[in-house]
C-alpha cells in the first residue's frame, strides 16, 4: 500500500521539478533617444538623451556636434559612462548645431540616434517651446460640454458638471 502512495507522489514531484518556470515578458515602448539641446548660456548648450531600458549596463556614449553646414565632431574624449547629458562649452550659436550620439559597447560605436537642430540664434531660456495643438470643445449629451486647457504638461478638461484631468 506504501508503494502505490508513493508513486504518484514521485511522479508528481518529477513534473513539478522538469517544467520550467514562465517568465512574464517585458513590454517596452519603441522609444528613440530622445536627444534634445537647449542653450544654457553663452555659447554653452546643454545637450541631454535617454538610456533605455534595454541598454546594456556597460553601455557609454559619444556625443557629436555638427555646426552649420561642417561635419561632425566628437565632443567627448572617452565614452560619457555616468550620465545621459552633456554641456557643449563651445557652441557657435551664431549657426545651426546639430546633435547626435552614438551607444558605445566594448569601444565599438553602434548606430547613431536621430539628430537634433538647435537652430542659430536660439531665443534665450533654458526650455524648448512647444506648440500646442488645442484638441476642439465638445458636448454629449452624457458629459455636457467641455474645453480643453493645457494644464502641468496634461490636458485638463472642464464640463458642466465638474472637471477632470487626463495626462
Amino acid at each position: 500500500m506504501k508503494r502505490m502512495i508513493l508513486c504518484p507522489l514521485a511522479a508528481v514531484g518529477l513534473v513539478i521539478m522538469t517544467v520550467s518556470p514562465l517568465h512574464a515578458q517585458k513590454l517596452v515602448e519603441n522609444l528613440g533617444r530622445g536627444i534634445v539641446a537647449v542653450p544654457a548660456g553663452e555659447n554653452q548648450v546643454h545637450v541631454g538623451w535617454r538610456l533605455l531600458g534595454t541598454d546594456p549596463p556597460a553601455v557609454g556614449f559619444n556625443l557629436y556636434r555638427a555646426t552649420g553646414a561642417g561635419q561632425p565632431l566628437k565632443l567627448n574624449s572617452e565614452p560619457l559612462t555616468l550620465t545621459t547629458d552633456f554641456l557643449d562649452a563651445a557652441a557657435d550659436l551664431t549657426q545651426d548645431n546639430t546633435y547626435f550620439v552614438r551607444p558605445v559597447l566594448e569601444g565599438v560605436e553602434l548606430q547613431a540616434s536621430a539628430p537634433f537642430t538647435l537652430p542659430a540664434n536660439p531665443p534665450a531660456g533654458q526650455y524648448l517651446s512647444i506648440p500646442v495643438q488645442r484638441p476642439p470643445s465638445g458636448s454629449d449629451p452624457l458629459r455636457g460640454t467641455w474645453t480643453y486647457s493645457a494644464n502641468d504638461g496634461a490636458w485638463a478638461t472642464s464640463t458642466e458638471t465638474g472637471s477632470w484631468k487626463s495626462s
